[in-house]
């Protein structure tokens, strides 16, 4: 589940950060999954 988005400026340079969440937890291959769709768009 995508809990929330942002989109930040720090130090001169723009991040994007996804918040996941899912019953159980979520482990580092979830994160994995994440960023590697979020890095495709």
């Amino acid at each position: 589940e995508l809990v929330d988005v942002e989109y930040v400026k720090e130090g001169g340079s723009w991040y994007l950060r996804a918040y996941i969440d899912k019953p159980g937890g979520i482990t580092v291959d979830d994160c994995e999954v994440v960023s590697r769709a979020l890095s495709d768009l």
